[in-house]
């Protein structure tokens, strides 16, 4: 069952986007290839995507533009992102 914040956030979306419509997504992450590769197939090929590391080089930024067919498809993909361990979505 979806709660009363989650189904908030894809009214919010709704208002703001017209799907299919570019999302911009962003995280931060402990600096490993294994966590960005768990990022990455979250998307399609087709997304593009902007990473960063750190000064020290310890953790990692990626921005992703992903062309989103529905708030559903954000929201599912930032639930995923949730269950990669050391992963922040922003």
């Amino acid at each position: 069952m979806e709660s009363k914040k989650h189904n908030k956030m894809m009214e919010l979306l709704d208002h703001h986007h017209n799907w299919p419509d570019t999302f911009l997504f962003k995280f931060i992450f402990k600096s490993d290839p294994v966590i960005e590769k768990g990022l990455r197939d979250l998307f399609s090929s087709n997304s593009d995507f902007i990473i960063k590391s750190s000064k020290k080089k310890n953790y990692s930024s990626m921005t992703v533009n992903h062309l989103a067919s529905s708030s559903k498809e954000v929201m599912d993909i930032y639930g995923k992102a949730a269950k990669i361990e050391g992963v922040i979505a922003l």
